[in-house]
């Protein structure tokens, strides 16, 4: 997506993009790289297979909301409903899949939903592990192929959704990590995805957030222009409640927050229901 896109299509910029490059530069001394994909170990049964998580997205002090809902349909696959209160005409559908040995969505498709309930493909990022490269395709514009070389990497307009279901899967959730990070560009020339880079996620204590007991992690680095912040992530369920972040994720916003307003357990009937009742169709 690029800027002066629609607020319906705000979302479609939910995409996955490359990444690479050592974290050499974030860290001084001696000290050892933090652990990647080897920070992870997946547990099925961590998988939170029917819960939906509603966000709100804003600046840091509130401003511009716009609400984020992420449904866990299966073990392999995420879905994202992102709409603008009161009254969205139209709305950003995207669906995610996850590959569970590099801990990130190898696939990402977007759509535009209307108030009459139909959808419109609006692009697709698709990573192959055996290439090391991202395809991103994206309705009227020239598609572009990046190489990926570390695992695993997120997607900040995607609102980190890959990397909040990983954060269960953490080994230590007390010890730190690095990540690679893209995002759209939203130019109206050249390449539609760019890496950004790599960010180190490290714990930085335990704290009530929310009046949710939580671990709370900084988040910075080249990848996010070192402009980074922090995020709470609930020490039991392990999932995130509260972001705030310097860098925004996409032109209209000046800086980035996502705080968790509740959680539910739905059907996949009643997730497409809820999709369809925000744009005013039963």
């Amino acid at each position: 997506m690029r800027a002066g896109v629609g607020a319906g299509c705000l979302a479609a910029s939910l995409f996955v993009a490359g990444c690479g490059g050592a974290l050499s530069g974030i860290f001084g001394g001696q000290e050892a790289e933090p652990p990647g994909v080897e920070a992870f170990e997946f547990d099925e049964a961590k998988v939170p297979v029917g819960v939906v998580y509603h966000y709100v997205k804003s600046n840091t002090d509130g401003s511009k909301p716009e609400r984020v809902s992420f449904y866990v349909v299966n073990r392999e696959t995420i879905e994202a409903f992102k709409f603008r209160e009161p009254k969205p005409q139209s709305a950003s559908h995207v669906v995610a899949t996850m590959d569970w040995t590099r801990f990130l969505a190898t696939r990402i498709e977007a759509r535009q939903m209307t108030r009459g309930g139909n959808e419109r493909d609006f692009a697709v990022i698709e990573y192959s592990p055996m290439t090391q490269t991202l395809r991103a395709e994206i309705h009227g514009f020239a598609p572009n192929t990046i190489s990926i070389t570390q695992s695993p990497f997120h997607v900040h307009s995607f609102d980190f959704g890959s990397l909040n279901l990983a954060f269960r899967h953490l080994k230590n959730p007390l010890g730190s990590f690095k990540i690679g990070i893209a995002n759209p560009t939203y130019a109206q020339k050249g390449p539609i995805f760019v890496y950004r880079g790599a960010a180190l996620v490290s714990y930085a204590g335990d704290e009530t957030r929310e009046n949710t007991p939580c671990h709370k992690y900084k988040i910075d680095g080249p990848g996010l222009e070192n402009r980074g912040g922090f995020l709470w992530v609930d020490q039991k369920e392990h999932h995130i409640v509260d972001m705030e972040i310097s860098l925004p994720n996409h032109p209209e916003w000046v800086t980035y927050k996502l705080k968790l307003l509740s959680k539910a357990t739905m059907k996949p009937d009643d997730w497409r229901a809820f999709m369809r009742a925000q744009l005013g169709k039963k």
